[in-house]
């Protein structure tokens, strides 16, 4: 296993270190966009992001909490994903009252939508 979870990540050396930056500092927004063309790994660069916030090691990638994160079967990590041609109103509610609720075992929850571009204009206004 790689020394970090950072490690896993291949290019995008600017964003990983603001990302790393962030974790270390204990200075992360409540919000983060991955914006760019498909395939680039947006979706595993905040699933590592989202180890890295939650590794009790300080993301060593080698933990239970970790590995869980990096399989995507994380109770504390949610991936969001259009059931259709976009992302509905409901859905964003849904996120919403999910997110109200306790953690089960992270010290912090994480919901990546992805592909939030097809959000319709009322899910876009439901998540702000």
């Amino acid at each position: 296993m790689s020394e970090s979870v950072w490690d896993l990540v291949v290019g995008h050396d600017e964003q990983v270190a603001a990302l790393r930056e962030a974790v270390a500092s204990d200075r992360v927004t409540h919000a983060w966009l991955f914006a760019g063309p498909p395939g680039i790994g947006k979706l595993h660069t905040a699933r590592v992001f989202a180890a890295a916030l939650n590794c009790p090691a300080g993301g060593d990638g080698t933990c239970e909490r970790c590995r869980r994160i990096l399989r995507g079967v994380h109770p504390d990590v949610h991936l969001i994903v259009p059931e259709g041609d976009f992302l509905l109103v409901e859905e964003v509610r849904a996120v919403r009252e999910e997110a109200s609720r306790s953690r089960h075992e992270a010290p912090t929850a994480v919901f990546v939508l992805d592909e939030a571009d097809r959000m319709t204009e009322a899910a876009a206004n439901a998540l702000l």
